[in-house]
């Protein structure tokens, strides 16, 4: 299984990803290049294989999710809590960079509002970690509905 995260910068997606390193046992990749460059892609990955990529591109995201293994989740936060993190000194600078890189030619807001795994990180790292436990992320259901979920969607 590979996990790809996805959501503006400073949204969470890196606690997202040390909480799956930590407590679902997956090996955590910056990027997507960097996976590429580590294992190439796709060579040795079998089914119990759990990855994580902290920063995906609107298009690898495009190229994984076709893929029967690979989950794309979405991790945002609200502008002013993404600003604190941040440790920036201009919010306005700040909107206009977040505006668009969500909003923008090629921003990534529509891909988010697609994904069907979402995570808002509105709160503490404790809420966020009890959050990303709460969602399974590492459950292999996300990938291939079971049987009853299959039955009952007919």
């Amino acid at each position: 299984m590979i996990v790809g995260l996805i959501g503006p910068r400073w949204a969470g997606k890196g606690e997202v990803a040390r909480y799956l390193a930590e407590q679902e046992w997956f090996e955590s990749f910056e990027s997507f290049e960097d996976l590429k460059k580590a294992q190439g892609i796709e060579r040795g990955w079998t089914k119990g294989t759990r990855l994580v990529i902290r920063r995906i591109s609107k298009e690898d995201a495009t190229l994984l999710s076709k893929r029967p293994y690979c989950l794309i989740v979405a991790v945002d936060s609200p502008l002013l809590d993404r600003f604190r993190r941040s440790e920036r000194d201009d919010l306005e600078l700040f909107q206009q960079e977040s505006d668009e890189e969500l909003y923008g030619e090629g921003g990534l807001a529509e891909l988010m509002a697609s994904i069907s795994v979402q995570i808002l990180n509105s709160g503490t790292l404790e809420q966020l970690r009890a959050q990303a436990r709460s969602l399974r992320i590492g459950d292999a259901g996300h990938l291939r509905p079971s049987w009853d979920c299959y039955f009952l969607a007919i």
